[in-house]
């Protein structure tokens, strides 16, 4: 299953689904983006087999140029995603997809010789890669309790 409330952070435990999920969708944006893209990635928790994870699916598009990726937001919009501008990382042109109380995927469109890219890719062969640093990682993502605290003034 997929998809987040957006009210709250859950973790779930793995699902063996989320390689075939990330496949279907893989396969959705390259009929719609066609040879304009150059791979997508699977990253985040769900690409980690065994761990826990925020049930969204994140991908990872490489495409040439940023600027042009713009050009791209028209099809993405037609099959589901929506622009979300993110100043915190420039390197990356940022959509999910899922209606805006359950997000379920995350989309980054990023060129393959950014170091966002290459940061992403890292983070997740490591984690596969050495399966006590994902039992770790795994552990620290775990929500956390928090309170609101009024405001006194």
């Amino acid at each position: 299953m997929l998809g987040l409330d957006r009210t709250h952070v859950v973790v779930v435990p793995y699902d063996g689904a989320w390689p075939r999920l990330f496949e279907e969708e893989a396969a959705r944006l390259r009929a719609a983006l066609g040879e304009r893209i150059l791979s997508i990635e699977h990253v985040g928790s769900t690409s980690v087999p065994g761990l826990d994870a925020k049930p969204i699916l994140d991908l990872m598009t490489g495409v040439e140029s940023l600027r042009r990726a713009e050009r791209l937001l028209p099809a993405l919009r037609a099959v589901g995603y929506a622009h979300k501008p993110d100043p915190e990382i420039p390197e990356r042109l940022y959509l999910v997809r899922g209606p805006a109380e359950r997000r379920t995927h995350h989309l980054s469109l990023a060129e393959p010789t950014s170091a966002f890219w290459r940061r992403q890719l890292r983070f997740r062969d490591l984690l596969r890669a050495d399966a006590g640093l994902a039992g770790e990682y795994g552990e620290r993502q775990q929500p956390r309790p928090f309170f609101w605290v009024k405001d006194s003034g």
